[in-house]
């Protein structure tokens, strides 16, 4: 079975930025070398703008008909894949860090596009005017792909917004509440969920950054034990390496995108000084603080 991620060869060829998991394509050719079988390690959203596609999905055979708007989330087999000669679609894959993270700083109370932790599927068929929006927005984030350095910040905001048009489209479709939240899955898991979203909340706001688990669960009021489960059940990742990541990304934007010195970053980030914070990066991305600020990646400098 292959496994399709934003770090695979398929997801890192269509992927917009190193500092973003999201990827997208509107090309038949990465469909066509699909194996027997895949397993999605993210949500993709596609929309058949032309065309027809037939797949099985969880067991279950699935026909999509040109108009409609297609979630398949975290976790889903997709096996039998086939499509007409004249299909055309827009596609957009993220990984489910890369989810978390964008619905916590939207401050939102469950994930953006859905119940995707319940593994579901949908397929909806939209409006004229709501596959218009899809499409400008792909091509808005498609436009990004060769973006510079600063002005990659403006691929965050276009996902906010694709996201809240996302929303507004579950709403209309009777697939969220109309409160902007998506309707609440039951028991032990919505529980793990909330969690999970709340120590997202924490990781994305809070200013310094705290780098330590045991902070983490005490605010969420259970053990280091029980979070790390969760982390574990619901994005295959430890606590400390979801804020370990956090971490990076967080000091890449501001080393590449601000004029704070790195000293400054270091305090804002929650280290003690500026060499734990070169240790840091040097062990998370192979080059020192001021390597990444100048863009010179050769050969070593000091900090």
């Amino acid at each position: 079975m292959e496994i399709i991620s934003i770090e695979s060869s398929k997801g890192a060829e269509r992927r917009l930025s190193a500092q973003h998991g999201i990827a997208l394509t509107q090309n038949p050719a990465d469909l066509e070398d699909v194996g027997d079988e895949i397993l999605l390690n993210g949500l993709c959203i596609f929309y058949l703008e032309r065309g027809k596609v037939q797949f099985t999905i969880s067991g279950k055979e699935q026909k999509i008909e040109s108009g409609q708007l297609v979630t398949c989330n975290y976790r889903q087999r997709i096996s039998d894949f086939m499509f007409s000669a004249d299909m055309k679609f827009r596609a957009f894959f993220t990984s489910v860090d890369f989810l978390l993270t964008l619905s916590s700083r939207m401050n939102l109370s469950m994930n953006i596009f859905g119940d995707m932790m319940q593994f579901n599927f949908e397929a909806l068929k939209i409006s004229d005017e709501e596959a218009h929006n899809i499409c400008r927005y792909y091509d808005l984030l498609y436009s990004k792909r060769h973006a510079s350095a600063y002005q990659q910040q403006s691929i965050d905001t276009l996902c906010e917004a694709f996201g809240y048009e996302m929303l507004d489209i579950m709403a209309r479709h009777g697939r969220a509440s109309h409160t902007g939240n998506p309707l609440q899955p039951s028991g032990e898991y919505s529980t793990m969920q909330q969690h999970m979203n709340r120590f997202m909340q924490l990781l994305v706001h809070t200013k310094p950054i705290e780098h330590k688990v045991n902070w983490y669960a005490s605010q969420l009021c259970i053990t280091p034990k029980y979070l790390n489960i969760i982390c574990q059940q619901l994005m295959q990742q430890s606590p400390s390496t979801i804020i370990e990541r956090e971490i990076t990304q967080r000091a890449l934007h501001m080393l590449r995108e601000t004029s704070l010195s790195i000293k400054e970053i270091s305090q804002q980030l929650g280290f003690n000084n500026q060499s734990h914070f070169g240790t840091f990066i040097r062990h998370t991305k192979g080059a020192s603080p001021l390597q990444i600020r100048t863009g010179n990646l050769a050969k070593h400098q000091p900090d």
